[in-house]
Parts: C-alpha cells; structure tokens; sequence
C-alpha cells in the first residue's frame, strides 16, 4: 500500500482507496490503470520465460533423440521445427500483449 497525491485537493490518501477522504474526488481511474500495469509485467514476464526455456528445452531433447538412430533424427527435426514454431508464436503473444 502506497500514499497518492489527491488531483484535486493534494492530500495524501491510501493506494487502496476509491475516493479522497479530505475532498470526496474518486481515485479508482488510478487503481485500474496500477493493476493493468501488473497485469501486462506478469504476462510479459510469464510469456518470456515460455519462449526462452521451452524451445531450449525441446532444442535439447531433441540433440539426445538424433543421437540414436536415423528414426530418433527424424523426430529431432520434428522437435527442433516445433521449437522455432513455439519460439514465433511466443513473440506474438508477447507484441500482442503490449499494444
């Protein structure tokens, strides 16, 4: 919980609160725009780490497989191609959600 600065009196008041106590000015314009701040920091936080640590992954899984036989090669294109089409649509998610 932070202290505000009231727009129309200048009086400090609770981040939590939906009006100025001193003034009665309604403060939820500010509240709503806070938690759709947080709200883009996590997707984007979440959506980052999907696109860098899936992709790694399936890239890795993907080098032990073609390793084996002609048949584990095979997949392991599969997984690498799977990997670049995840490593994309993540890219898009992430420019989507920031607009």
């Amino acid at each position: 919980m932070a202290l505000l600065q009231c727009p129309e009196c200048y009086s400090k008041v609770s981040s939590l609160a939906k009006s100025c106590p001193k003034c009665g000015a309604p403060l939820s314009i500010n509240n709503d725009i806070e938690k759709e701040i947080t709200t883009v920091q996590l997707t984007s936080k979440k959506l980052k780490k999907q696109g860098c640590i899936f992709p790694i992954l399936l890239i890795v899984i993907a080098l032990m497989i073609s390793q084996s036989s002609r048949t584990g090669a095979q997949i392991g294109v599969f997984l690498v191609l799977a990997a670049v089409i995840i490593y994309f649509v993540t890219k898009i998610q992430i420019w989507w959600h920031h607009k």
